[in-house]
């Protein structure tokens, strides 16, 4: 089983390897409203066992469980990993600035995870400040 991707719309935002089995940030959107558009988690080769991986999403803050959980997955041996891909602009998630995407593995250091987005352009947000149309 291969992970697919038909495309990456925008630009690498983020990309993390988590030391730890707490769940941690991935992406914060910290002054530019943003829409993600591929979160990608790899399971590192040679892993052996079964991984839990864990997508969070909190439009205020960084509260990362129940509440805010958007995916779970517990992937076997021999698995690749995990996407969530928007189909077109528009389609992905969108982000609220101080919004952020949170990650969690059940194992440390055997996952990379990657989000692709696009963010608010300097011209929308001068336009969103002025109230110019």
């Amino acid at each position: 089983m291969s992970i697919e991707v038909s495309h990456a719309q925008g630009q690498l935002l983020a990309q993390v390897i988590p030391g730890v089995t707490t769940a941690v940030t991935l992406y914060t959107a910290e002054n530019l409203r943003t829409e993600i558009t591929l979160l990608i988690a790899v399971i590192h080769s040679g892993t052996a066992g079964n991984i839990e991986i864990e997508f969070f999403h909190d439009d205020d803050g960084t509260t990362y469980d129940n509440t805010t959980l958007i995916g779970s997955i517990q992937k076997a041996d021999n698995a690749e990993g995990l996407s969530f891909q928007a189909q077109h602009p528009g389609s992905g998630i969108l982000m609220a600035r101080g919004a952020s995407i949170g990650v969690k593995i059940s194992t440390a250091s055997v996952v990379t995870f990657s989000a692709y987005g696009i963010t608010e352009t300097l011209a929308e947000r001068v336009r969103s400040i002025t109230g110019q149309a």
